[in-house]
């Protein structure tokens, strides 16, 4: 069970919501890296 990969796929799902007029595939990879690397600074900072 990964709770991290549960959040991004909630968070995908709002911007998906928000962004449905313009819902493409490629801004839907930026928006998947941006979360990521978000996740990948913040676990830093808590270690």
């Amino acid at each position: 069970d990964n709770p991290y990969m549960e959040e991004v796929e909630n968070l995908l799902t709002q911007e998906e919501t928000q962004n449905m007029d313009m819902n493409e595939t490629c801004s839907q990879e930026q928006v998947t890296e941006k979360i990521i690397s978000d996740y990948e600074i913040n676990s830093k900072t808590d270690t």
